[in-house]
């Protein structure tokens, strides 16, 4: 996921945005899942940023 959540396409990194919520309650991490909403939240495309800061209030 966090390789996703580097990929230089919009595309995946939108698409591992998407994944944060199929993740919540699997062997991965909350921190884990916030460290990549936060980075999530800081992409350049808005549909991404969108997805990272969406995750961020689901997990406060």
């Amino acid at each position: 996921m966090q390789k996703a959540a580097q990929d230089r396409s919009a595309i995946v990194r939108r698409v591992a945005g998407n994944v944060l919520f199929q993740e919540i309650g699997d062997d991965i991490q909350v921190n884990d899942l916030v460290a990549i909403a936060e980075q999530l939240s800081r992409d350049v495309s808005p549909s991404v940023a969108e997805r990272g800061k969406f995750a961020l209030k689901k997990f406060q």
